[in-house]
């Protein structure tokens, strides 16, 4: 089991790089307001109350894509790189995995919202 998971791990964590890409279309997982270039135009609807006169937002999805495509990468370097023992490549995944989320939510400002809410 533990060879399994450390050979998942970098196919799990680039899957759920991929999913973010739905955070576009739904308009969710978004920072503060900003005027980057790369700033995320959120409709009205979406916005919480206090933003509503702000129109773009840090695309706080596109920062985990980014860096779950690194992740990744990382870990299949590591892999082929040095003889690490099952499942310390997935135990590293999962740690990393859950630093840039928790550095996520504190940068997030829209509510979470469920798949429950628009059915």
């Amino acid at each position: 089991m533990a060879t399994f998971l450390d050979a998942a791990a970098p196919g799990l964590v680039l899957a759920q790089g991929i999913g973010r890409l739905g955070n576009w279309f739904n308009q969710e997982l978004y920072g503060g307001p900003t005027s980057l270039p790369w700033g995320l135009r959120i409709d009205p609807q979406y916005r919480p109350a206090r933003y509503v006169n702000d129109t773009t937002f840090q695309p706080a999805f596109l920062y985990e894509m980014i860096w779950d495509i690194g992740l990744a990468g990382l870990l299949l370097w590591l892999s082929h790189r040095y003889r690490i023992r099952p499942p310390a490549l997935f135990c590293l995944y999962v740690s990393l995995y859950c630093v840039i989320r928790c550095i996520l939510e504190l940068l997030r400002v829209d509510p979470p919202r469920s798949s429950w809410e628009s059915a």
